[in-house]
Protein backbone atom coordinates (compact mmCIF):
# COMPACT_ATOMS: atom_id res chain seq x y z
CA UNK A 1 0.00 0.00 0.00
CA UNK A 2 1.39 3.42 -1.36
CA UNK A 3 0.67 6.67 0.52
CA UNK A 4 0.31 9.70 -1.74
CA UNK A 5 -0.10 13.71 -0.54
CA UNK A 6 -2.14 15.94 -1.78
CA UNK A 7 -0.91 18.31 -5.02
CA UNK A 8 1.72 21.50 -3.86
CA UNK A 9 -1.13 23.37 -5.71
CA UNK A 10 -4.16 21.93 -3.31
CA UNK A 11 -2.22 23.86 -0.52
CA UNK A 12 -1.96 27.77 -2.31
CA UNK A 13 -4.77 27.75 -4.87
CA UNK A 14 -6.78 30.74 -3.83
CA UNK A 15 -9.81 28.64 -5.72
CA UNK A 16 -9.19 25.88 -3.07
CA UNK A 17 -8.95 28.32 -0.12
CA UNK A 18 -12.16 30.05 -1.31
CA UNK A 19 -13.81 26.94 -1.03
CA UNK A 20 -12.76 25.50 1.97
CA UNK A 21 -13.35 29.20 3.49
CA UNK A 22 -17.42 28.31 2.27
CA UNK A 23 -17.26 24.40 2.63
CA UNK A 24 -16.03 23.85 6.20
CA UNK A 25 -15.17 26.99 7.82
CA UNK A 26 -18.54 28.93 7.02
CA UNK A 27 -20.45 26.01 7.92
CA UNK A 28 -19.27 25.42 11.44
CA UNK A 29 -18.60 26.57 14.62
CA UNK A 30 -14.86 27.92 14.95
CA UNK A 31 -12.88 28.50 17.72
CA UNK A 32 -12.43 32.02 18.36
CA UNK A 33 -10.64 33.26 21.31
CA UNK A 34 -10.37 31.97 24.97
CA UNK A 35 -11.47 33.19 28.16
CA UNK A 36 -8.64 35.03 29.13
CA UNK A 37 -8.57 37.67 26.86
CA UNK A 38 -11.82 38.80 28.17
CA UNK A 39 -11.60 38.35 31.60
CA UNK A 40 -14.64 39.13 34.06
CA UNK A 41 -13.73 41.42 36.52
CA UNK A 42 -16.54 43.53 38.18
CA UNK A 43 -17.15 47.06 36.40
CA UNK A 44 -14.68 46.38 33.72
CA UNK A 45 -15.63 46.04 30.05
CA UNK A 46 -13.21 44.16 27.79
CA UNK A 47 -12.90 43.82 23.93
CA UNK A 48 -11.21 41.96 21.58
CA UNK A 49 -11.32 41.82 18.33
CA UNK A 50 -10.74 38.37 16.26
CA UNK A 51 -11.50 36.50 12.97
CA UNK A 52 -13.92 33.38 12.15
CA UNK A 53 -12.38 32.02 9.11
CA UNK A 54 -12.26 35.58 6.80
CA UNK A 55 -14.76 37.17 9.01
CA UNK A 56 -13.43 39.85 11.51
CA UNK A 57 -16.21 39.30 14.88
CA UNK A 58 -15.65 41.96 18.08
CA UNK A 59 -15.83 39.56 21.06
CA UNK A 60 -17.29 41.66 24.12
CA UNK A 61 -17.63 41.06 27.49
CA UNK A 62 -19.98 43.44 29.58
CA UNK A 63 -19.46 44.48 32.55
CA UNK A 64 -22.01 42.20 34.08
CA UNK A 65 -20.30 39.08 32.64
CA UNK A 66 -22.24 38.53 29.74
CA UNK A 67 -20.43 37.34 26.81
CA UNK A 68 -21.38 38.78 22.86
CA UNK A 69 -20.52 39.00 19.88
CA UNK A 70 -20.81 41.46 16.63
CA UNK A 71 -18.91 41.77 13.13
CA UNK A 72 -15.75 44.00 13.67
CA UNK A 73 -17.43 46.31 10.81
CA UNK A 74 -18.94 49.33 11.07
CA UNK A 75 -22.69 50.04 9.71
CA UNK A 76 -21.53 53.18 7.81
CA UNK A 77 -18.77 52.70 5.75
CA UNK A 78 -17.55 49.25 6.62
CA UNK A 79 -14.72 50.40 8.42
CA UNK A 80 -12.92 47.60 11.30
CA UNK A 81 -14.05 48.98 14.46
CA UNK A 82 -11.71 47.83 17.06
CA UNK A 83 -7.74 46.61 16.26
CA UNK A 84 -6.93 45.65 19.29
CA UNK A 85 -7.90 44.38 22.91
CA UNK A 86 -9.08 47.20 25.22
CA UNK A 87 -11.48 47.57 27.87
CA UNK A 88 -13.90 50.67 26.92
CA UNK A 89 -17.87 51.06 27.61
CA UNK A 90 -18.80 52.24 24.13
CA UNK A 91 -17.61 51.04 20.86
CA UNK A 92 -16.53 53.92 18.21
CA UNK A 93 -15.72 53.69 14.63
CA UNK A 94 -12.48 55.50 14.39
CA UNK A 95 -13.50 56.21 10.71
CA UNK A 96 -16.30 58.49 11.04
CA UNK A 97 -17.24 58.15 14.94
CA UNK A 98 -20.27 56.48 14.66
CA UNK A 99 -20.54 55.35 18.37
CA UNK A 100 -22.63 51.83 19.54
CA UNK A 101 -23.48 50.62 23.14
CA UNK A 102 -22.20 47.16 24.34
CA UNK A 103 -25.39 45.66 23.28
CA UNK A 104 -24.69 46.81 19.71
CA UNK A 105 -27.08 49.45 19.47
CA UNK A 106 -26.01 52.84 17.50
CA UNK A 107 -25.63 55.63 20.17
CA UNK A 108 -24.73 58.14 17.98
CA UNK A 109 -24.23 59.15 14.40
CA UNK A 110 -22.69 62.76 13.77
CA UNK A 111 -24.95 64.63 11.23
CA UNK A 112 -27.46 61.91 11.80
CA UNK A 113 -30.11 64.58 13.18
CA UNK A 114 -29.84 66.11 9.55
CA UNK A 115 -30.81 62.96 7.91
CA UNK A 116 -34.46 62.53 7.29
CA UNK A 117 -36.08 59.06 8.90
CA UNK A 118 -32.74 58.36 10.02
CA UNK A 119 -32.90 55.12 11.71
CA UNK A 120 -31.02 54.19 14.89
CA UNK A 121 -32.83 51.52 15.31
CA UNK A 122 -31.99 49.65 12.44
CA UNK A 123 -28.46 50.58 12.24
CA UNK A 124 -26.76 48.96 14.65
CA UNK A 125 -23.99 46.33 14.76
CA UNK A 126 -24.50 42.56 13.47
CA UNK A 127 -24.39 39.90 15.82
CA UNK A 128 -23.12 36.34 15.87
CA UNK A 129 -23.59 33.74 17.94
CA UNK A 130 -20.81 33.26 20.67
CA UNK A 131 -20.44 29.94 23.39
CA UNK A 132 -18.24 29.00 25.22
CA UNK A 133 -17.05 25.11 26.07
CA UNK A 134 -14.71 25.43 28.94
CA UNK A 135 -12.40 28.29 28.59
CA UNK A 136 -12.64 28.28 24.95
CA UNK A 137 -15.08 30.86 23.05
CA UNK A 138 -16.28 29.78 19.45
Amino acid sequence: MSTRTLPYSWYVDPHIYDREQARVFARYWQYVGHTGQLPIEGGVNALAPTRAGNVPVLLVRTDSGELRGFLNVCRHRGSELISTEMSRSTIQCPYHAWTYDLDGRLLSAPRSDTEEKFDHDSLGLIPVAVDCWGPFIF
